[in-house]
Parts: structure tokens; sequence; C-alpha cells
């Protein structure tokens, strides 16, 4: 399972708020073969909600991802797709680009 630390910066974080965090990170196990920990992090100012997600990449460089909206369920929207894009764009370039044999191997009677 995925570690996901959440917390809030000038707010308090609802239960449902977390809930839907969980959900929405929560099937991202998929890239555990490199991501070792997510950090969501809320914001409140005056009219809008940051959210902020810090991933821990092993061998890789950690990265940040921010997105402000009047609606915090949005910005975890938002917030995910990008992460998603930029995990499998991880992904992708990790994997062997070596292609299998196409010879077939002789069979001994």
């Amino acid at each position: 399972m995925l570690n996901i630390d959440i917390s809030a910066r000038h707010m308090e974080v609802t239960e449902s708020m977390r809930a839907y965090t969980n959900d929405k990170f929560g099937p991202m196990d998929k890239y555990l073969k490199f991501l070792s920990r997510l950090e969501v992090v809320f914001q409140s100012n005056s009219m809008m909600h940051i959210v902020e997600v810090i991933a821990h990449v092993d061998n890789h460089e950690n990265f940040v991802i921010k997105k402000e909206n009047k609606d915090c369920y949005a910005c975890i929207d938002k917030v995910h797709d990008i992460l998603e894009k930029k995990l499998t764009q991880i992904k992708g370039k990790s994997q062997d680009r070596r292609r299998p044999s196409n010879r077939v191997a002789p069979v001994s009677e």
C-alpha cells in the first residue's frame, strides 16, 4: 500500500477530504516500484483552495505539483491527473527498451 501523508496549513482537513484523497491516490499502487511516498498538503486563503502534492520517487528527483481552485475536490482531481501523467512518463523511461529475440530455440527430442 502506498504511504500517503495528508496535512493542512491554515485549515482543517475534513474526513470527507481525507477519504476522497485516499480514494483518488490509493490506486497509484501500480507505481510502487519507484514511488515511495506521497505528501498531500491542503491550504486555504481567502477564496481559494490550494492542493500541493510532493511525490518522493526512488532514483529520481522528487517533484511538487501545486494547483489552486475555488473547489478543493477539483484541485485534487487536477493534481491527480498531472501526477498520473508524470508517473506514467517516468515508468515508460525506466522500462527496458530491448526487444525479445524472434529466433525459435531448437527443441531436442
